[in-house]
């Protein structure tokens, strides 16, 4: 259950978060004192999600004590509501009570003990020497496994965090190293290793390596190809391809690229941006009547970049 709890984009927290957290407490004896409905707890809100986790963290203290191992579901929701809401120093309180607890419960190299290490990294606003000190202990214990998703995604964790820190090419070499892990355990074609190739693809257009980052913009748009007569079809992922080969001098592919992203994004009624990219390239080909012809029909001004 504790993996259900802790989403790996500590982004926006979804209602399955909450839904997921029911039959955690059941289990923990405390869903009949705290007369949950699943209907309504999905429904509900980040301040009632808050309130009855608390509730049950006080529940939980007094059936069993501060720190018995049993409040960690509790503690880790807690920390993951605070931080999607930004109360990161809350957050921060009830993580570092967790992380107290698992070093007591399963001493400091355990992997349960990492997962909170992990999860306080994200959470923390402290300086930039603290946060890689929690980052790094946690990939130290995770590494032990390299063929694990989660040892991954601590990587990526790290690599976005020395991202926004200007160390470009750190991030750069931990993404190398999660996107391998991921394509060995999850297969090439798993939507994380795709996620992660999105992002490691733009990484390296900022570090200006647009043959590596073209190679992964044409392996995302192939087998997002694959999927146009599914039930979930793409365009982005061409989009983008096709804004990179303009950008890199190929106007030609990006006209046929780009064309094909908007045969699907125009019947979902999303054509602005890949209609931009193709009149973009038709435009760099001399062929102006029909790049006009394009942004008026979708309502597109004009946005030429350089193609040196």
């Amino acid at each position: 259950m504790l993996g259900c709890i802790y989403s790996k984009e500590p982004v926006t927290l979804r209602c399955k978060i909450y839904f997921d957290l029911i039959p955690a407490l059941k289990v923990l004896k405390v869903g009949e004192s705290l007369t949950l409905n699943p209907l309504e707890f999905n429904r509900a809100r980040y301040g009632e999600a808050e309130f009855v986790l608390r509730e049950a963290l006080k529940t939980i203290d007094k059936a069993c004590g501060a720190n018995h191992r049993d409040s960690l579901i509790i503690l880790d929701a807690l920390g993951q509501v605070l931080t999607d809401t930004g109360d990161f120093t809350e957050a921060g309180r009830f993580l570092e009570r967790a992380l107290s607890i698992c070093e007591g419960e399963f001493g400091p190299h355990h992997k349960e003990t990492a997962a909170r290490l992990h999860r306080l990294a994200i959470a923390s606003r402290d300086d930039f020497a603290t946060r890689q000190r929690l980052f790094d202990r946690a990939l130290s214990i995770y590494e032990k496994d390299e063929d694990h998703p989660d040892t991954a995604n601590v990587m990526m964790n790290k690599a976005s965090f020395l991202e926004m820190h200007g160390d470009l090419t750190g991030a750069r070499s931990l993404n190398e190293r999660a996107l391998t892990i991921q394509q060995r355990v999850l297969g090439p074609m798993h939507e994380d290793p795709l996620a992660l190739k999105r992002r490691f693809a733009s990484l390296l257009e900022r570090l200006g390596d647009l043959a590596d980052a073209k190679s992964l913009r044409e392996c995302l748009a192939a087998y997002e190809q694959t999927k146009d007569a599914s039930d979930t079809p793409g365009w982005s992922d061409r989009t983008d391809l096709a804004r990179l080969l303009l950008g890199t001098g190929d106007p030609i592919r990006a006209v046929i690229v780009g064309r094909a992203a908007l045969a699907v994004a125009g019947r979902y009624g999303v054509p602005e941006d890949s209609a931009r990219v193709t009149a973009d390239a038709l435009h760099a080909l001399g062929r102006t009547d029909e790049a006009s012809a394009m942004r008026e029909k979708y309502g597109i001004t004009p946005e030429v970049p350089s193609t040196s």
